[in-house]
């Protein structure tokens, strides 16, 4: 690694830490042995400054229960939690292979291909819908992919857990990843089931066009364009693309959460009718009848100031070659949001000439999704597990 790191070599609890898998603004995964099972694990340690905030650490406990009860063929296993001094920390399986983001960084994927990596993403978040579990920062660096071209879940509650944290609220922030955010995330509002449903529009479309819809130098013209703006058409970006595959995606899309699909296995059961029509098998989720969970915004909101709207959101990689973890955005005030109506509203401000390099703002980073797609970026190792 570029860095020296004190707790390699070290043990927390049953886990001696034996390498640096990843690192991002809210925590670090590492490689770790668990000692009485003598297996290797994934152990994602959270940044000291949360374990600093008795809200985090009682949030941590409880949402760290509910995750670790989680049992999906398409999530990630978490063995175990705890807290050892300032260090808070998940144990999870390790995975070995890529994330979706690495993935897509070689350009956008075969239709059948996204077809079924959309099916098992959705019988994930369908499973943990019913549970009333929204993970709310749905993204592909939360998506691994096996060496069997399975696909993985992680992450779950986790921007829950974050979303208590006293810093955020007391800034009045929410945490997510800005170009796969809906429209409601923005505003501060409720999220639900539809909330995913949004995001994985976003995937879906990034994984067939190579890009993500929205795309901006800063924050606030994201946010713009998520809450007013039409996205554009995936065929500009994949002419190729059946026209019944893209009217999936812009439903998925939709500004209004009820126009939307009502569920993760809805979205991919239409899906998987279209394909079928084109002689492309994806497997099909089973119905489950569960009306969306409405859950509390994850805080208070309010208008950013210039500095903030300033920010770039680049395509900033942290050093051990991972994407940047989720961006703390600033949306306005709930009775000032943008309107839906684009054009009753001024054109978002232009970015800046010049903006900073992404180090001077870590906290404003985004996936390097969100910036177009590099097919050249460098690939990691086949054998290099995906951090969990």
């Amino acid at each position: 690694m570029s860095s020296y790191d004190p707790l390699l070599g070290q043990t927390i609890g049953n886990y001696r830490i034996e390498s640096r898998i990843g690192k991002g603004g809210m925590a670090t995964v590492y490689r770790a042995r668990q000692l009485n099972m003598q297996r290797d694990v994934a152990v994602k340690i959270m940044a000291e400054e949360l374990a600093e905030d008795p809200a985090f650490i009682d949030r941590f406990e409880h949402e760290a229960r509910m995750i670790a009860n989680l049992e999906h063929p398409r999530i990630v296993p978490v063995h175990d939690y705890g807290q050892q001094g300032m260090l808070c920390y998940l144990v999870m399986r390790v995975i070995e292979g890529e994330t979706l983001w690495h993935r897509l960084l070689k350009g956008p994927l075969p239709l059948q291909m996204a077809g079924k990596y959309t099916t098992q993403i959705a019988e994930a978040l369908d499973y943990a819908h019913g549970r009333s579990i929204i993970p709310r920062d749905l993204k592909p660096n939360n998506i691994l992919i096996d060496q069997l071209d399975n696909i993985y879940m992680m992450d779950f509650g986790l921007a829950k857990m974050l979303a208590s944290s006293r810093h955020l609220t007391a800034t009045g922030a929410v945490l997510g990843t800005p170009a796969y955010m809906s429209p409601e995330q923005w505003r501060g509002e409720a999220v639900d089931a539809r909330t995913d449903i949004y995001s994985l529009g976003v995937i879906l479309y990034e994984m067939v066009a190579g890009r993500v819809p929205f795309e901006s130098e800063t924050p606030f013209t994201l946010m713009y364009k998520h809450i007013n703006d039409p996205p554009p058409s995936p065929r500009e970006f994949a002419p190729q693309l059946p026209q019944d595959v893209e009217a999936v995606i812009m439903r998925a899309l939709a500004k209004d959460r009820h126009h939307r699909y009502q569920s993760a296995g809805e979205m991919a059961r239409a899906l998987a009718r279209v394909l079928s029509g084109l002689d492309i098998q994806v497997g099909v989720p089973l119905p489950r009848a569960k009306a969306p969970t409405e859950l509390e915004p994850d805080a208070v909101v309010r208008k950013p100031t210039a500095s903030e709207l300033a920010r770039p959101v680049g395509a900033a990689v942290e050093s051990d070659g991972q994407p940047p973890q989720p961006a703390i955005v600033q949306p306005p005030p709930t009775g000032g949001a943008p309107s839906a109506q684009p054009q009753a509203k001024a054109p978002p401000p232009q970015a800046p000439a010049q903006p900073a390099p992404a180090e001077a703002a870590p906290q404003a980073a985004v996936d390097p999704a969100q910036a177009p797609a590099q097919p050249a970026a460098a690939q990691p190792a086949a054998a290099q597990p995906a951090a969990a």
